[in-house]
């Protein structure tokens, strides 16, 4: 039993301290890969650029198929 309540206690406290960061961002706008609080800390495309960067690259390979066919 107590393993259950530290586990949802610790959900809880992940999902109070989520919310807290969503609303002091809600309406901020910056979309800061460095500032921000909620970024990805593991967004390894986000080198490459602003945008969808898996679908910026396939559009690109298709670019550049279509030059060289």
């Amino acid at each position: 039993m107590r393993n259950w309540t530290a586990a949802l206690q610790q959900r809880i406290d992940d999902l109070t301290d989520l919310r807290d960061k969503l609303f002091s961002c809600i309406g901020c706008g910056c979309l800061s890969l460095t500032d921000c609080p909620l970024r990805n800390g593991e967004d390894r495309l986000g080198t490459q650029g602003p945008g969808p960067r898996v679908l910026i690259t396939a559009a690109e390979r298709r670019q550049r198929r279509k030059r060289q066919g």
